[in-house]
């Protein structure tokens, strides 16, 4: 009896995790520009100052620094730390992360970076103008600004706006869109490059050299 039991516990979980393997590779489908590599969760920072797990890859998979790391549901942070067989990604709750991101309905700029209490599982979303048309709920996305963030991945949604007299800019919260306290597998992306912005930056050295 109880070896069935265990059997059933296990068939249970792979279809589990074959589900979960799925919807990352229909995402995958979604932003086929982009190589990604699929990689397990094996380790959760304890700390309550950092927020970051570790991933089952690293150098030998050809990982690096700065890779984007993802799920089916959206952004969850940045490889910070390699070594030959495992990596350590910041998420985006961490303090010290941040990415510029938009608002999806009406490309209204900001910036995302993490809470100084991580526990609270929210982000803040700053430098937002008190003119923007926003509601609880608006979806955030990537905006590709930078050279580490790809742009249109979901970061997101308001669950809160606050207009502070005394403040330039609204005091956002945003709810992540990955759920991070139970995120088993991720993608990380190995290829993106923001050329565009690469080139900006050389025109725009090269304006500067002329005058």
């Amino acid at each position: 009896m109880k070896e069935l039991k265990l059997r059933l516990l296990n068939h249970y979980e792979i279809r589990l995790q074959n589900e979960r393997l799925s919807e990352l590779l229909k995402f995958q489908q979604n932003f086929q520009e982009y190589n990604m590599v699929a990689v397990k969760v094996i380790g959760v920072n304890p700390s309550s100052y950092i927020a970051s797990i570790r991933i089952n890859a690293g150098e030998e998979q050809f990982l690096k620094k700065s890779m984007v790391v993802v799920t089916s549901d959206g952004v969850v942070g940045r490889i910070t730390r390699v070594s030959q067989r495992y990596s350590d990604v910041l998420l985006i709750l961490d303090p010290k992360s941040s990415l510029d991101v938009v608002v999806q309905k009406n490309r209204e700029k900001g910036r995302i970076t993490g809470s100084s209490d991580i526990y609270q599982s929210q982000l803040n979303m700053e430098y937002v103008k008190k003119t923007a048309d926003l509601k609880v709920g608006d979806t955030i996305i990537t905006s590709g600004i930078g050279e580490v963030y790809p742009a249109g991945f979901p970061v997101g949604s308001i669950v809160s706006i606050e207009n502070k007299p005394d403040h330039l800019f609204f005091i956002i919260k945003v709810k992540p869109a990955v759920n991070l306290d139970r995120i088993e597998e991720v993608m990380v992306i190995t290829n993106f490059k923001n050329e565009k912005n690469k080139e900006l930056i050389q025109l725009l050295q090269e304006k500067n050299i002329e005058k």
